[in-house]
């Protein structure tokens, strides 16, 4: 690389590839348990309904013996350069996906009101690039020295699968009887959602419902 001698110091290009797992599932995802509960499963020998000296247990969670770790795969290429003595340049660019996702998929209610488990169901993907800038010089003869960066970063995270059913979602925490965060596939952050006739849709300029819909989100 003779050609570049008069202006590149240095450069090195790097490439990478990983898997790690999440285990995050809880210690007795795996298992159906069962309360001992004085209040909710109390019943009486004789068969009547006025005294219930007799306790039980009733059913508090649901298992799932087929749980397994979630998978995350990373895939990153970089490169490191110096350039004119004084720039430096590092940008990185990576993807990286998740498979079997741990997420409680909701049961049908006639199963009761016992927890569900986490299920190996859903899939992310998250791309993005980091850029770095810099330059370094001194000045009053040497006696001062200084330098200056520049980071550009973008990140984008998309959800391509939370269950088999694609209307699923995962709405989060509320506050003051209303949710401000929602997890759906197909639907871009950020963004508002307005209930219409019965149906969460994402607010466009120009919809028949922007005027008589309810603000949700």
């Amino acid at each position: 690389m003779a050609s570049t001698k008069q202006w590149l110091n240095e450069l090195k290009i790097r490439t990478g590839w990983g898997a790690v797992g999440n285990d995050r599932m809880g210690n007795y995802n795996s298992y159906t348990q069962f309360v001992y509960s004085e209040g909710s499963a109390s019943y009486g020998m004789a068969g009547n309904n006025t005294t219930f000296s007799n306790v039980g247990f009733y059913q508090s969670t649901f298992g799932n013996t087929d749980v397994k770790w979630e998978s995350t795969t990373t895939t990153n290429l970089g490169i490191d350069a110096s350039f004119f003595n004084h720039w430096t340049l590092t940008f990185d660019v990576w993807q990286r996906r998740t498979h079997d996702m741990l997420y409680p998929k909701q049961l049908p209610m006639v199963l009761g009101t016992a927890s569900r488990p986490s299920i190996n169901i859903g899939e992310m993907k998250n791309t993005g690039f980091d850029l770095e800038l810099g330059y370094s010089n001194t000045a009053l003869n040497g006696d001062f020295y200084y330098s200056a960066d520049l980071v550009v970063s973008r990140y984008k995270n998309e959800l391509t699968k939370l269950t088999d059913v694609a209307t699923d979602f995962y709405q989060g925490s509320g506050y003051r009887e209303k949710y401000y965060t929602r997890t759906q596939t197909g639907h871009a952050f950020p963004g508002i959602l307005r209930l219409c006739s019965g149906r969460y849709l994402p607010e466009r300029r120009g919809s028949s419902c922007m005027g008589s819909c309810i603000r949700n989100l």
